[in-house]
């Protein structure tokens, strides 16, 4: 199966890829990249505020980069399911998506909400499959991935990378093989020679689809080359 591209909001998936932090600075910055966002300003205001414009300092501070996170995404999956416009969200609705953050958060760089980019990729894959769960979808990392990532020690930013591509040597060269090499040490670099040409391809198609969908040009620049 080829995974598709998926238009998400732009500005949305931006702060999921980037580093934002709980410090004073990244507070400033988010506000300003808010300010430049006036769709993601009002759709704040109208999630957080019953829509009437405040300080955008004071939804920070009682909310937190997280929460407004959540509620953003909330809203989204929302929206793509309901067609409208809440007032208010409930974050537990995207629990399946920040459940598979928990998983691997270990795995990853605080700050990045990458895990989160991949779970919204997925889940709105799923409602243009007409798949009615998340853990349905045939690239949601199963718990052998668990086990697999159990031997990573370095935290990796781009973890959904590297989540999507360990989902894909899985279906191609088995459970057997694929632990073999990954206990023996290889590389992912040298696990990839390993696979059909076929299988290289749709991996590649797959990953820039994906890339593009978040809006990680540098990493299509790099599987382009």
């Amino acid at each position: 199966m080829e995974l598709d591209y998926i238009e998400l909001p732009e500005a949305f998936c931006q702060l999921l890829i980037s580093n934002v932090s709980s410090s004073s600075q990244a507070s400033v910055d988010l506000q300003k990249y808010i300010y430049q966002s006036p769709a993601m300003a009002r759709i704040l205001y109208r999630v957080l505020n019953a829509g009437e414009e405040t300080d955008l300092t004071s939804l920070i501070k009682k909310f937190g980069w997280h929460g407004i996170r959540d509620r953003l995404l909330a809203y989204y999956i929302n929206f793509l399911e309901n067609s409208n416009h809440p007032h208010s969200v409930l974050v537990d609705s995207v629990d399946d998506i920040t459940n598979l953050e928990a998983r691997f958060r270990d795995k990853t760089v605080s700050g990045y909400s990458r895990l989160i980019s991949l779970g919204f990729y997925l889940k709105v894959s799923c409602y243009e499959q007409d798949l009615k769960s998340l853990d349905e979808h045939p690239y949601f990392p199963s718990r052998k991935i668990d086990q697999l990532m159990a031997s990573v020690t370095n935290r990796n930013i781009r973890i959904d990378i590297l989540i999507l591509m360990l989902v894909h040597f899985l279906k191609f060269l088995g459970e057997e093989k694929l632990f073999g090499l990954i206990k023996a040490k290889s590389s992912f670099d040298m696990i990839e020679t390993m696979l059909e040409p076929n299988q290289k391809q749709l991996l590649q198609k797959n990953l820039i689809n994906y890339a593009l969908s978040i809006g990680d040009l540098e990493l299509v620049a790099a599987k382009t080359v």
